[in-house]
């Protein structure tokens, strides 16, 4: 994805006050998977909780920094992923947990009269648990109200798929 296309996503005064400064530290190179996941957490948070992020990414206080010092250091540095082998295994555990567990009542719901009720589980199961699991890495580092918008809407937007599915 194209730094351009990223800097749309943010509010227009944002991009006014600070686009060349995010295209500029962005520079020619291709993003990261990561990065572009933590632009659009940035993206998310200037839209709805405006300087919390900033504070947060670089785990100091920003007020009147550059903005492409805090995009250096916070999303677009080269840097690891911010999370442990341990944090790797509790997803797991959540994922493998969730899908399970969700898949068992699924079954117990068809067989106890419940069709649509065991259908839509069966089939939310595995890609709600992917989401979900996904705060322990992935996610992890962005603020709460970017994590709501990155995993909630998309779990909004399969569990209606699902439920439409299991419907027909």
């Amino acid at each position: 994805m194209k730094p351009e296309q990223l800097l749309r996503l943010y509010p227009q005064r944002w991009r006014e006050r600070y686009a060349d400064e995010f295209l500029d530290a962005c520079g020619d190179r291709s993003l990261t998977a990561q990065q572009v996941l933590d632009i659009v957490g940035g993206a998310i948070d200037a839209r709805f909780a405006p300087q919390s992020h900033l504070a947060a990414a670089s785990g100091r206080r920003t007020e009147g920094a550059p903005m492409n010092i805090v995009l250096r250091h916070g999303c677009l540095a080269d840097r690891k992923a911010n999370y442990t082998t341990k944090d790797g295994l509790v997803s797991a555990a959540v994922l493998l947990g969730l899908t399970f567990g969700m898949s068992v009542l699924g079954i117990v719901c068809d067989r106890s009269g419940w069709h649509e009720t065991g259908e839509f589980l069966e089939a939310f199961s595995f890609p709600a648990s992917v989401l979900l699991s996904s705060h322990f890495t992935f996610m992890k580092g962005l603020s709460r109200t970017a994590e709501a918008f990155v995993i909630g809407i998309p779990l909004l937007v399969i569990a209606a798929m699902c439920l439409a599915a299991a419907r027909l």
